[in-house]
């Protein structure tokens, strides 16, 4: 994007009193708000999970190594959308073109391998009302995937635009992807340590902040942005965390009490 577009582009757009972009500022409020979803359907899950009556139960369908794939798949077109907005703001327009392709084509293999997964979970008896584990899991992935759906849409429709202010170089958004990268590897890892398999839960949700985090930061530029856009993504994302929480605390200590442990 050349110097007199990007000042045509801050001279349209919708500014409201405190002078930041409203478009922006909606957006910002919206990704806060799906904190506030997704920390009710995690939550919904975890509350629900092991008390299945019936099976297939998560430990006996699950497919662990096939889940990090997905997830790494997922980072890797954080990275490639990232590169494709830095690939814009220079002038770059082929580059730019070519990682938002790579952004959508990635977006298609999770939701391909999301389609696998759950015609080879039918297949082994896990339907969305087989069980709390069933209905639980479909609603959660689900929605996820709806959401990875519309976004693949959207990706191969939209004509990616230059956000303004200042933006990391491409080295530190491929430093970030390898933290990304080693933090799946230790969610990974815990899953086979025996030790860890008490504090299995709290470990994954650190860990999954921590990764959320750092793409919210980096790859989503909410570093290099107004604070005031931290705090329309921040302040629900904090009270979806509380909410958890809350519940984990309340459904666990529940549970002691009843068994007296």
């Amino acid at each position: 994007m050349t110097h007199g577009s990007a000042h045509a582009h801050e001279a349209g757009a919708h500014r409201t009193s405190m002078g930041l972009d409203s478009r922006k500022m909606a957006f910002w409020a919206f990704i806060g708000s799906e904190c506030l979803l997704f920390g009710s359907l995690i939550s919904t899950y975890l509350v629900y999970k092991g008390r299945s009556l019936t099976g297939p139960f998560p430990h006996e369908i699950l497919n662990i190594p096939f889940t990090s794939f997905s997830t790494f798949d997922l980072l890797m077109s954080s990275l490639a959308m990232v590169l494709a907005l830095a690939a814009v703001q220079r002038g770059d327009m082929k580059q730019g073109k070519l990682w938002l392709l790579v952004t959508a084509l990635l977006g298609l293999v999770f939701l391909a391998g999301q389609f696998w997964e759950f015609s080879h979970f039918v297949r082994e008896g896990l339907g969305l009302t087989t069980n709390l584990f069933g209905s639980t899991f479909y609603v959660l992935t689900g929605t996820h995937g709806a959401h990875v759906t519309v976004g693949v849409i959207w990706l191969l429709t939209l004509w990616v635009q230059a956000l303004r202010g200042k933006h990391a170089t491409t080295a530190t958004y491929l430093r970030i992807a390898a933290i990304l990268v080693m933090i799946t590897l230790i969610e990974v890892g815990v899953f086979y340590v025996p030790t860890f398999q008490a504090l299995l839960v709290p470990i994954l949700l650190v860990l999954s902040a921590v990764k959320f985090t750092l793409v919210a930061m980096f790859y989503m530029h909410l570093k290099f942005d107004n604070r005031f856009f931290a705090f329309l993504f921040g302040g629900p994302l904090l009270l979806g965390v509380a909410v958890v929480v809350s519940l984990l605390f309340i459904f666990y200590g529940a549970l002691r009490l009843r068994t007296g442990t």
